[in-house]
């Protein structure tokens, strides 16, 4: 592929990213850990207009996300925004820092498919770069005010990128005197995304190391092949990694400035989240309600909640793969590239997956690394069938394989688009959508609370004593004063003039039996959202109620 097309097919693919992501019909959604960012945001602003930087950490609120920097800088330029008025904002701070974090998450694609191309060839990397721009779950996390996105980026970066580095450092050592500068761009490019992950999320630290650890120990084994001297080896480990590691400690000082005057605690603040992080909750999965970590948790959640081409494009990954050691067809992938990608993808996920809390969103920093296998992959095919139509003479065969890739990348852009504003509810259609998945795995994040405070507050609700929901984090979102006891439906106590219903909730069996009887017969529905056929929350008047 020649450079032009390869440039005009990156900026068709970050258009086409910008666009899903910034496309926000309806209310601003307001997930359940949003409500959180916001005031945070605010805090972090205020202690660095205030100048007292050591003030600039997440709060201890239920912080099991630290440091979040990057979504904090994303929030407070948000606010910044809102309340001066500009063109083109909103007045509303939390769409404005859902604006922001599109933006961020579509020009990263740019260095990601950069860095991409020295691994897959440009073709591939288009193929890459298109999985991040058009893969719905990732685009609905994108364009939300939280971690999970910009962690997912960023560490795609960081890890193509530093093995790109490692491949023009090869053939730097080749005597190529074209990649002697280029490998520095690249290595200082990966330890910048490297940095912006560790401040976005701590847990960064495992896919890097993972990474870091499997490209330096290719890189070394190639050295010593080359030249099996332990002093070249561990000098040319030393120029890899030294520069990766000092522009990403560079990037953490420099953009957190509670670096600058209280640097052991606001590591020790981060460190400290981890701990938040492994505490379980109960959640719904395969029918029941289990709490603590379940081995096949994963791998049910990635295929429900993959796209339909990224589940095909996977399972023909996997059959190519069987299929080329059956017959002993060549790589599609160098085996060093392999080894890193394979290895770093199947120990994140046994990490995640022993792990006592487990959300689908999760797994999303390991797509990147899928979208770099799956495009070796898809290249390989379309070079084969290109090859085959043209030696029989088919005309027009060259440009098959490129119409069929484009098509597929429209199809999946458009299905994207048709699940806004909801794309982080995405379920695959091919295994049942969400009727399927309301059976199978946990749904609902916060997905329609905008509409029922709407409602709520058009219904007259000017005070939340009236109240009713079945758990704390739905009934903080809406009213802090609200009831939760149920005793209204035995008729004990007197009934809620409002009553909130939600998914989740339903899934673990927390709502009151006869609550559904009791609606029918003294409630009347005043909104809800139903998404793919499944009702995620709703909002009844009781009659009667004061």
């Amino acid at each position: 592929m020649k450079r032009r097309r390869w440039l005009v097919g990156l900026a068709v693919i970050v258009a086409t990213a910008l666009a899903l992501r910034l496309r926000m019909p309806g209310l601003t959604i307001k997930t359940t850990d949003e409500w959180l960012w916001v005031p945070r945001s605010r805090a972090f602003g205020e202690a660095w207009q205030s100048g007292d930087f050591a003030r600039m950490v997440v709060s201890p609120d239920r912080a099991g996300t630290r440091p979040g920097v990057t979504t904090m800088w994303t929030g407070f330029l948000g606010i910044e925004l809102a309340e001066r008025d500009l063109p083109g904002w909103s007045s509303d701070a939390l769409r404005n820092g859902h604006r922001l974090m599109a933006i961020w998450c579509s020009v990263l694609i740019v260095p990601f498919v950069a860095a991409a191309r020295r691994i897959v060839g440009r073709r591939g990397s288009l193929v890459a770069g298109g999985i991040l721009a058009v893969e719905p779950l990732l685009v609905g996390h994108s364009a939300l005010l939280h971690t999970d996105a910009l962690l997912t980026m960023t560490v795609g970066v960081a890890i193509v990128g530093l093995m790109a580095a490692a491949e023009e450092r090869r053939l730097a050592l080749r005597q190529d005197r074209r990649w002697r500068r280029r490998w520095v761009l690249s290595v200082t490019m990966a330890g910048a995304a490297a940095g912006l992950a560790v401040l976005t999320k701590i847990s960064a630290l495992l896919p890097l190391g993972l990474a870091t650890l499997m490209v330096l120990a290719v890189h070394g084994f190639w050295v010593w092949r080359s030249a099996p001297v332990a002093r070249y080896v561990v000098r040319e480990l030393a120029v890899l990694a030294l520069p990766f590691a000092a522009v990403a400690a560079i990037v953490v000082v420099v953009v957190w400035p509670a670096m600058w005057v209280a640097p052991l605690n606001s590591i020790e603040t981060s460190l400290d989240s981890l701990r938040l992080a492994g505490r379980a909750s109960p959640r719904f999965f395969l029918g029941e309600v289990v709490v603590g970590s379940d081995w096949r948790y994963y791998p049910v959640e990635a295929v429900f909640r993959a796209s339909a081409w990224l589940l095909v494009g996977g399972l023909a990954m996997v059959a190519w793969k069987v299929r080329a050691r059956m017959v002993g067809a060549p790589r599609v992938l160098a085996r060093r590239h392999a080894v890193v990608l394979t290895v770093t993808g199947l120990v994140f996920v046994v990490a995640l997956s022993v792990s006592s809390k487990q959300y689908a969103r999760y797994l999303l920093p390991l797509l990147p690394l899928v979208a770099v296998a799956m495009a070796a992959v898809v290249d390989r095919w379309a070079r084969s069938l290109t090859r085959r139509l043209v030696s029989r003479g088919v005309r027009w065969g060259g440009l098959v394989a490129p119409v069929s890739l484009w098509l597929a990348f429209a199809l999946t852009a458009a299905w994207t688009a048709s699940l806004a504003p909801y794309q982080i509810s995405h379920v695959n259609p091919l295994v049942g959508g969400q009727r399927t998945a309301e059976r199978t795995i946990p749904l609902g994040w916060g997905e329609g609370f905008e509409v029922m405070t709407a409602a709520y507050r058009l219904e007259g609700g000017e005070t939340c004593q009236t109240w009713t929901s079945w758990r704390a984090w739905i009934l903080f979102q809406l009213c802090r004063d609200g009831r939760r006891d149920a005793g209204f439906v035995d008729g004990d106590q007197a009934p809620p003039r409002f009553v909130l219903r939600y998914v989740y909730e339903r899934q673990l069996g927390e709502e009151p039996p006869g609550l559904q009887a009791y609606l029918d017969e003294h409630g009347t529905l005043v909104d809800s959202v139903t998404i793919d056929g499944v009702r995620y929350a709703e909002l009844w008047e009781i009659d009667g109620a004061s």
